[in-house]
């Protein structure tokens, strides 16, 4: 937006035209900014959500996530270096959160209906933001 300003300033003191559909990028970036942000601000309000069961769902590895499951509280390292672990946290996001599955041949699957409904409401406060002009 800077930038823009500075450049508006300064054409405007010369004669030269100032080019057309710098506001139509803008307005693209901003869309682009604004997707990453709701999509990121879904993710946090589902930690922070499950953030408040007991024990909490990361700390621990469930039986489903395999043998190479290190616990999130564990300090254990492996001598080996061809032994592929990974810690609970990050199978629980891969495994529960994101719900990704090790390959694409049955298909990507249908969204996760938790996930979408943090997206709506991260949506909806941009929205409100928006609306109210804060």
């Amino acid at each position: 937006y800077a930038l823009l300003l500075i450049l508006v300033v300064y054409q405007t003191k010369s004669g030269t035209k100032t080019p057309s559909g710098i506001g139509y990028g803008e307005l693209y970036m901003i869309c682009v900014l604004i997707t990453y942000y709701s999509s990121l601000m879904a993710l946090i309000g589902r930690y922070m959500w499950d953030s408040f069961k007991s024990p909490l769902p990361w700390a621990h590895c469930q039986p489903e996530w395999g043998t190479g499951c290190v616990p999130a509280t564990a300090r254990q390292y492996a001598a080996n270096g061809t032994v592929e672990q990974m810690s609970s946290s990050e199978l629980y996001y891969k495994r529960v959160v994101l719900k990704e599955l090790d390959n694409i041949d049955d298909g990507i699957g249908l969204p996760d209906w938790q996930l979408t409904l943090f997206l709506c409401l991260s949506w909806s406060i941009v929205l409100l933001v928006l609306i109210r002009g804060v």
